[in-house]
């Protein structure tokens, strides 16, 4: 919903305007045939002030969100999933403006499977529902946030796999981090391998939570070979996360009777890091 509002310099009705003229006129003694008050026309310059001076700005358009629309699409989203739901998005008519759709995903109690199906169909049926980092940031914090559901996270990955192959610039490293950190807690080691090799793709650089995600994950599953093979990828990239963290990962390789990249890990964070090496009761 659009509403039309005038923005001015001076907010003024015609009459308001015309007062304010003749009171500044008055205060500097100007008359409308001579100049100051006493010397004849042409002894000083004409300094009339008149309403065309009192400039207007221009009229813009604010969007204000459709409150009617808004609730017969939550009662939808908040309601169980069935097959039928596409289809009575089509019946609401919506205008998706970006605001309309951030209020959608942010609102409570909505469940992330249907916020995904909704997602889905506008990017379908609704070619004037572009989408931006914020709003693909809203969703994917909005789906992975509480209890993590398996279904929801791989759907959610395809989604944004489709969104980052038309658009790279929309996808952004906290994106992919919390799908990695959704992916290891689900156990789900090689998807979270699949995320944090997609990195290049999208254009996005790896930081210390995405290399702690990836390995926490892969670490999960025993997967130590992966693991040692984005912890080399880390260690290169001189990308350490705090102490507590590199504690963690020097126990994962010691419980996966992996000793020398363990102290690998060690000797890298006494080099990078000194402050941030972990008590040795952190191994034990």
């Amino acid at each position: 919903m659009w509403r039309s509002v005038v923005t001015a310099r001076a907010s003024l009705s015609t009459q308001a305007v015309q007062k304010l003229c003749a009171t500044r006129n008055q205060r500097e003694n100007l008359t409308p045939e001579y100049g100051l008050v006493g010397e004849e026309k042409g002894d000083t310059q004409m300094n009339i002030f008149s309403p065309s001076d009192v400039e207007l700005g221009e009229v813009e358009e604010v969007y204000e969100i459709d409150l009617e629309q808004l609730e017969s699409l939550l009662s939808l989203l908040q309601s169980s999933a069935d097959g039928c739901l596409e289809s009575s998005f089509d019946g609401l008519n919506l205008t998706l403006h970006p605001e309309f759709v951030i209020k959608v995903i942010e609102t409570p109690l909505v469940l992330g499977e249907n916020l995904i199906r909704f997602f889905k169909w506008a990017l379908k049926e609704k070619p004037e529902f572009g989408v931006t980092t914020h709003i693909l940031d809203a969703l994917v914090r909005a789906t992975c946030s509480g209890l993590v559901r398996k279904r929801d996270v791989y759907s959610l990955w395809d989604l944004v796999k489709e969104v980052g192959e038309k658009e790279n610039t929309v996808v952004h490293v906290e994106i992919l981090n919390e799908l990695i950190s959704s992916f290891s807690k689900l156990g789900k080691g090689k998807a979270a391998l699949e995320v944090f090799n997609k990195f290049g793709d999208f254009g996005c650089v790896p930081n210390a939570d995405t290399y702690y995600f990836t390995i926490e994950a892969l670490c999960r599953r025993s997967i130590f070979g992966w693991a040692e093979s984005v912890c080399e990828k880390m260690l290169d990239a001189g990308i350490l996360p705090d102490g507590e963290k590199v504690g963690r990962i020097i126990s994962w390789f010691c419980k996966g009777k992996k000793a020398k990249d363990a102290h690998l890990v060690y000797s890298s964070a006494a080099n990078v890091k000194p402050q941030y090496l972990p008590p040795a009761s952190v191994y034990l």
